[in-house]
């Protein structure tokens, strides 16, 4: 469950989303897509005025890492440059293996100079590349060496961090 569904669920465009819940349609889509997140006051807002618990309206599935299967690789993210997606240094993130092409914009692991980490994939002019999700985002031209693991499928996220 996530955005998308709950607005597909009552029948309603990103647009009538939007005027719903007093936001822009910009807002709908960079949420649908995972781009952002809505912040806790408005992801309670919509739970409420939906029906549907906070975790549903962000999408968020509790998997045991046992249960997401042998073949789902994890990654502990090297560094903060996925910060935009909510995704931190130190933190887990489970990838499994896809026998389809990843479309544009998705999450994904991707082997990066043989160092594995997360990125959105774009497809541009026939071209792929990698992007983070810091402001503004960092896009690198995949290279001939460079490998998509899988999609993301969980995260493990740790709260207890380090003193900076």
């Amino acid at each position: 469950m996530g955005i998308r569904e709950i607005r597909k669920e009552l029948n309603l465009t990103q647009a009538g989303f939007a005027r719903l819940f007093g936001v822009h349609q910009t807002a709908v889509s960079q949420w649908e897509t995972g781009r952002t997140s809505p912040d806790t006051e408005m992801a309670v807002h919509i739970a409420r005025a939906t029906g549907h618990s906070v975790d549903e309206v962000l999408g968020v599935h509790i998997q045991n890492a046992l249960a997401l299967g042998e073949e789902t690789a994890e990654i502990e993210m090297p560094d903060d440059r996925m910060a935009g997606a909510r995704i931190f240094r130190g933190d887990r993130v489970y990838i499994r293996p896809s026998d389809r092409a990843p479309m544009d914009g998705s999450l994904i692991g991707v082997s990066i100079n043989g160092n594995k980490t997360v990125r959105f994939v774009r497809f541009m002019d026939g071209e792929k590349f990698w992007t983070d999700a810091c402001v503004p985002a960092a896009i690198e031209k995949a290279k001939d060496g460079d490998r998509i693991l899988g999609n993301v499928v969980g995260l493990y996220v740790d709260f207890v961090k380090e003193d900076a």
